[in-house]
């Protein structure tokens, strides 16, 4: 019955991937993108690889910097070398998780506590999404405020709307205690009582301490929406980068949908459907695409070259 479950939802999966890429073939210009691709600005693409590349120990740095809040110190070369298999596995197997499962793996085997081998990475997969998510908001109000876009005013609009909600909801909860009143966290099973018990280590952490890490994810992003500018300038698109911002944001909400194989298909079409948005050309946006597929490849290389090297010694990872 699970087996049937699985080949059901990968073919989902691979049917939604294919209507997507079915979609770009149908509407590209081939003429247009072979010239975009061939006027493309070598320079630019170097560029936007190397700060790519600097991104995965920058990554693996503030995931040692969210381990140790657990008290659980890691060697950083370590920690870099793991992140560079897990971004082999993000690219290369059916899920984008499954490069996740690989780091929680390894802090497990070198005796971290599971509760806390699962937190470390959600934190810092969901602090970036939120600081991510942050920056787009503001970016849609400047988007909104600056050229009037259709988007960046329904992003602002809808963006403020659920933080009020957001807001009172939490208001809510305090002005009536409603955590403590009804026990949530004890209907919970045990396994996972022990993994939210983990989370008091934050709480027992200065505000300094967590400023930082917000900082930290700040800085990866501001690397992140440049290197994707610099892509943008080798393609020949010109996009501000505050919409350039807003289209990082919401291109990291479809990034995390589980509807397709790694997102292929469905993460390019929204991509060059969102630039498309602030004028960007089609073929220009699929050229994008292209090129980020293309620079993964070798990041992801290091990656593989580097687990090869560790199954050589025995440690293989449980597929």
């Amino acid at each position: 019955m699970k087996s049937l479950k699985k080949i059901s939802l990968l073919s989902i999966k691979l049917t939604i991937t294919a209507l997507f890429i079915y979609f770009i073939i149908v509407k590209t210009d081939w003429h247009a993108l072979a010239d975009v691709l061939f006027k493309a600005s070598v320079p630019w693409v170097i560029a936007a690889f190397c700060i790519m590349l600097l991104c995965v120990p920058y990554s693996a740095f503030k995931w040692q910097k969210i381990l140790e809040i657990h008290h659980q110190p890691f060697d950083l070369k370590k920690l870099t070398s793991w992140y560079f298999i897990a971004m082999f596995f993000n690219n290369f197997l059916p899920t984008g998780v499954g490069g996740d499962a690989y780091r929680i793996w390894k802090t497990i085997e070198k005796s971290c506590p599971r509760g806390i081998s699962l937190l470390a990475v959600l934190s810092e997969r969901i602090s970036g999404i939120i600081v991510l998510l942050g920056l787009g908001f503001i970016s849609a109000w400047i988007s909104w405020l600056s050229g009037n876009h259709a988007l960046g005013r329904l992003i602002a609009v809808s963006g403020t709307c659920g933080l009020a909600a957001a807001a009172v909801l939490a208001l809510v909860i305090w002005h009536f205690d409603l955590f403590k009143k009804y026990e949530f966290k004890k209907v919970l099973p045990h396994k996972l009582q022990a993994f939210f018990s983990h989370g008091k280590d934050y709480i027992q952490q200065p505000i300094a301490s967590l400023t930082a890490l917000g900082v930290l994810s700040i800085i990866f992003h501001i690397l992140s929406i440049v290197w994707m500018l610099f892509l943008m300038k080798a393609v020949g698109a010109s996009i501000e980068i505050w919409n350039l911002t807003l289209v990082a944001a919401l291109i990291a909400v479809v990034t995390v949908l589980p509807i397709s194989i790694n997102g292929i298909g469905v993460v390019d079409a929204s991509f060059i459907w969102l630039v498309g948005q602030f004028g960007v050309p089609f073929e220009a946006g699929l050229g994008y695409m292209i090129l980020l597929r293309f620079l993964l490849i070798p990041i992801s290389a290091v990656g593989a070259i580097i687990y090869m090297k560790t199954n050589s010694t025995g440690q293989k990872f449980p597929t």
